[in-house]
């Protein structure tokens, strides 16, 4: 009896550890964002591996697909990063989620030479505005949903 009781308690534990607890504010990221203002230029969002959603973005040119950074929230260590993968940098960039609730998430990287931080609100759930900066300049981008 005893056995199966701590066997039965240690399976509980493993479902547990193998769950996905990512916060329901990254998966509200899921599916395609076009840039408001500015044409053929998207972000994508998909639910990765365990705690992990992993997206992009690109431009349309010419009908094909330009991809201009690669994207992943994790979760690591006890915190989420936000990694932004683009071209100019030799690594991807971690950003720190230090703060995130149902309307977005702030993440930072006092190191970064631009930006130091990213900021991401829902206006709705078909609207998105991310902001991005350090203190002396800010740069935003508005979103739509597309699917």
């Amino acid at each position: 009896m005893t056995t199966s009781v701590i066997f039965i308690l240690w399976l509980q534990i493993c479902a547990v550890k193998t769950q996905n607890h990512l916060p329901a504010v990254f998966e509200q990221l899921e599916g395609t964002w076009r840039r408001t203002g500015i044409s053929e230029q998207y972000e994508y969002w998909q639910k990765g591996e365990k705690d992990t959603m992993v997206g992009g973005a690109y431009k349309m040119v010419d009908g094909e697909k330009k991809a201009l950074e690669k994207l992943t929230i994790r979760y690591h260590e006890g915190h989420y990063l936000y990694i932004a993968d683009v071209p100019h940098n030799p690594a991807p960039v971690d950003f720190l989620i230090t703060i995130y609730d149902e309307k977005g998430f702030f993440s930072e990287n006092p190191a970064h030479d631009f930006p130091k931080w990213i900021k991401y609100q829902f206006m709705s759930p078909d609207i998105l505005n991310v902001l991005i900066g350090d203190k002396k300049d800010t740069i935003e981008f508005n979103f739509s949903r597309v699917d």
